[in-house]
C-alpha cells in the first residue's frame, strides 16, 4: 500500500510538472531537443512509434545543419562588409568604418545565440533526467498535499503560457518588421545578389533561410530562457514563503514565549525548515549545473545585439529624414532585446535578494 501510494505521488508529480512547463518541454521535444518522452509522463512516445523519434532526430540534425549554414552566410557577409570599401566614408566624420561594421552583428548573433543554446541543450540531453528528478524532489519538500501542488502548478503554469506567447509576439513581429523594412529598402527586388561570395543566393532565398533557420531556432532558444526563468521564478517563491513562515514562528515566540508552541512540534517544525532549505539548494544547484553556459551565451549575445543596434543608431543619427524611417525598426529592436536582459531577468534577481 505504501509503495502504491508513492508510486502514485510520484506520477502526480510529474503530471504537475508537465502542467507547468508544457509549452515550453513540447516545443523542444517536437524539434528533438528534449527526450522524445520528456513532456509525456507515460512514455506513450517512447512506447508506439520508434519512427518518430527518428523523424524528430532528423529535424534535430537538420536544424543545426542550417543554423551552422546561416552563421557562415551571415558571418561570410559580414566579413564582406569589413573588407568592401565603405560607402559613404567621405561624407563625414560620423559615418564610420567601424560602426558601419558594428551594424551587421545583430544579425550575426542572433544566429549565433540560436545556434550556441540549441547546441548546449543538446549537448545536455542526458542531464535533463536529473534535473526533472530534481525539480520532482523540490516540488515534492516544498510543497506538501495534492490540492497545494495542483495550485501551485497551475498558477505557474499560466506564467509559462504567457512567456510562450509574449517570446512569441514580441520575436516574430520584430523578425517580419525588419525584413519588411528592408524589402523596402530594396524596393521589393527578391532576385537582388544577397552580396554573398559562395554560394552565390538572392534575398529571397536569404529570407527563407532567415525565417527557417534562424527565427524559428532563436525562438526555440527563448523557450529554452523561459524555462530557466519560470524554474527560477518558483524557486523565488518558495524562498519568500519559507521565509515569511520562519518570520512568522520568530515572532509568535518572541511574543509568546517558549510555551507558544510545545518543544517537540517546534522542533519538527525547524526540522522541515531546515529539508526544505536544504531541496531548495539542490533545485538551485541543479539549475545552474544545467542552465549555466546557456544563460551565458543569452546574455553574451543579447548584448551584442543592443551594441549592433546602438553603433547603426550613432552611425545614421545625423542623417536627414534617417530617424523618422527607422525609428520603428530600431526603437522595437531596442526595446525587444533590452528587455530579455532586464524585464525578462527580474526571477534570478529575486532569488539572489531572498537568498541573501
Amino acid at each position: 500500500m505504501s509503495m502504491t501510494l508513492q508510486v502514485q505521488d510520484f506520477l502526480d508529480m510529474e503530471e504537475n510538472l508537465l502542467i507547468i512547463y508544457n509549452p515550453q518541454w513540447r516545443i523542444l521535444g517536437y524539434f528533438g531537443f528534449l527526450p522524445v518522452d520528456y513532456h509525456d509522463p507515460a512514455k506513450t512516445f517512447k512506447k508506439a512509434s520508434y519512427p518518430l523519434c527518428c523523424f524528430r532526430a532528423c529535424i534535430t540534425a537538420v536544424m543545426i545543419i542550417g543554423q551552422l549554414f546561416m552563421v557562415y552566410v551571415i558571418g561570410g557577409l559580414f566579413v564582406f562588409r569589413m573588407m568592401a570599401p565603405s560607402a559613404g566614408m567621405a561624407g563625414g566624420s560620423y559615418n564610420n568604418m567601424v560602426l558601419k561594421v558594428l551594424e551587421m552583428l545583430p544579425y550575426v548573433m542572433m544566429a549565433f545565440r540560436s545556434l550556441c543554446v540549441m547546441v548546449v541543450l543538446l549537448a545536455k540531453r542526458r542531464h535533463c533526467e536529473p534535473l526533472r528528478a530534481e525539480t520532482i524532489a523540490f516540488f515534492r519538500t516544498c510543497f506538501h498535499g495534492f490540492l497545494p501542488r495542483t495550485r501551485q502548478a497551475q498558477r505557474w503554469s499560466l506564467l509559462a503560457i504567457v512567456m510562450c506567447s509574449v517570446s512569441f509576439v514580441l520575436h516574430f513581429s520584430w523578425d517580419i518588421l525588419q525584413l519588411y523594412e528592408y524589402a523596402a529598402r530594396i524596393q521589393y527586388d527578391m532576385e537582388l545578389d544577397s552580396g554573398l561570395i559562395y554560394p552565390r543566393i538572392s534575398v529571397r532565398v536569404y529570407f527563407i533561410l532567415w525565417a527557417v533557420f534562424v527565427s524559428v531556432p532563436y525562438f526555440l532558444s527563448q523557450q529554452v530562457y523561459s524555462w530557466a526563468l519560470i524554474s527560477a521564478a518558483i524557486l523565488s517563491s518558495t524562498l519568500k514563503s519559507l521565509k515569511e513562515q520562519i518570520r512568522k514562528e520568530y515572532t509568535a515566540v518572541i511574543k509568546c514565549g517558549k510555551g507558544h508552541l510545545p518543544l517537540q512540534q517546534l522542533s519538527d517544525k525547524v526540522t522541515t525548515w531546515q529539508t526544505a532549505h536544504m531541496e531548495m539548494l539542490r533545485f538551485c544547484q541543479s539549475l545552474e549545473h544545467f542552465f549555466s553556459w546557456i544563460l551565458f551565451f543569452i546574455y553574451c549575445c543579447d548584448f551584442a545585439i543592443l551594441l549592433g543596434y546602438t553603433a547603426g543608431f550613432v552611425n545614421h543619427i545625423h542623417e536627414e529624414g534617417w530617424l523618422r524611417k527607422n525609428i520603428a525598426e530600431f526603437g522595437y529592436a531596442v526595446l525587444i532585446f533590452a528587455s530579455y536582459g532586464t524585464v525578462f531577468a527580474i526571477p534570478f534577481v529575486r532569488v539572489y535578494e531572498r537568498v541573501s
